[in-house]
């Protein structure tokens, strides 16, 4: 588990009581009243996977996984290439060596500083502060590169990858065929959504990826319309706002994932010209979170297919036919 720079710099700034005490009439000293609510085994399931809820949920919540991308990933083929090795059928160390790791991008694998800088109207100007334990409470606020879960007698796989390595290693034709077509099919089917994630988003149950871009890189558009129902707004060519003013929403699209991965990694570089102003920009932060769920998503099909085809192989391995297992199971 590697130590974050940034509870580094909280340390310090304890030690040097330089820290904003934060003025609050809730006393929130037993928000987690059992300490062992916090135990959080690290996994790269969850490091990605808890994206989509602060995508679709919580969008107020601040987390930034665009420095990752275009620090240590760097380039969406890149990106492809790791997630392949990372879940669906490689090991955890080659995926990781597809990353840029070097010391000085450690940092980047952190997604959630515990630290805060909040403007004082007192004295004019910015204090840091510590978080507040319901603005900090994120399952995995970094990659674990250090300690993670693995699946259970695996040789340094993740659960899915280890499915996926069962199957092609299974000497069964059929089962080594369903491993390579459910990995093909949701990889094309990530291709699909990466070229065009507006207009290839599901029409019935999708819209949240247009949605999270209205409201990061158009919030006065976001604001000012009824979005309660992404779907029907993906659908919409021009909507009324509450002030009577009409937008056309249809125009606004949403940029592909290799324009926008490279749309990441220039602004990592405008950051790191311009040191005073580390912000990342909405566009680049919203365009990395609906990337990973894309392919988050998919996964989760993907792996429902392979693991049903695991099951069925290790009955027929037990003498057990398909048909009567699922009418016993029924």
């Amino acid at each position: 588990w590697y130590y974050s720079a940034e509870e580094s710099e909280l340390s310090r700034l304890q030690a040097s009581d330089a820290l904003t005490k934060s003025v609050s009439g809730d006393d929130d000293s037993n928000f987690h009243d059992n300490d062992s609510d916090l135990i959080t085994f690290p996994s790269f399931e969850s490091f990605f996977g808890q994206n989509t809820d602060i995508l679709y949920y919580t969008p107020n919540f601040k987390v930034a996984y665009a420095p990752f991308l275009g620090k240590c990933v760097k380039s969406l083929s890149n990106w492809n290439s790791f997630f392949t090795e990372l879940f669906l059928g490689g090991t955890v160390d080659r995926a990781l060596s597809m990353l840029d790791l070097a010391t000085d991008n450690r940092p980047y694998l952190h997604i959630r500083s515990p630290i805060i800088k909040s403007w004082n109207a007192q004295n004019g100007e910015f204090d840091w502060g510590e978080r507040k334990h319901e603005e900090s409470d994120l399952t995995m606020p970094l990659l674990p590169i250090k300690s993670f879960l693995q699946a259970k007698g695996s040789s340094g796989r993740t659960w899915s990858s280890q499915i996926f390595s069962s199957l092609e290693s299974s000497g069964c034709n059929d089962m080594i065929g369903i491993a390579n077509d459910a990995r093909e099919w949701a990889l094309a089917d990530i291709a699909k959504h990466c070229e065009n994630p507006k207009l290839s988003d599901d029409e019935i149950g999708g819209g949240e990826w247009f949605l999270a871009y209205l409201r990061q890189c158009h919030r006065e558009i976001y604001d000012d319309i009824d979005h309660s129902d992404a779907a029907i707004l993906l659908q919409k060519q021009s909507v009324l706002g509450e002030t009577g003013k009409k937008y056309k929403i249809g125009d606004i699209s949403i940029p592909n994932c290799k324009e926008g991965f490279s749309l990441i990694v220039n602004e990592m570089s405008r950051i790191e010209s311009k040191p005073e102003n580390p912000l990342c920009g909405n566009e680049a932060e919203v365009l990395a979170k609906i990337l990973i769920d894309i392919y988050m998503s998919k996964l989760v099909d993907a792996v429902t297919v392979a693991k049903i085809a695991q099951i069925i192989s290790e009955q027929e391995m037990m003498g057990r036919s398909v048909e009567n297992f699922f009418e016993h199971d029924r």
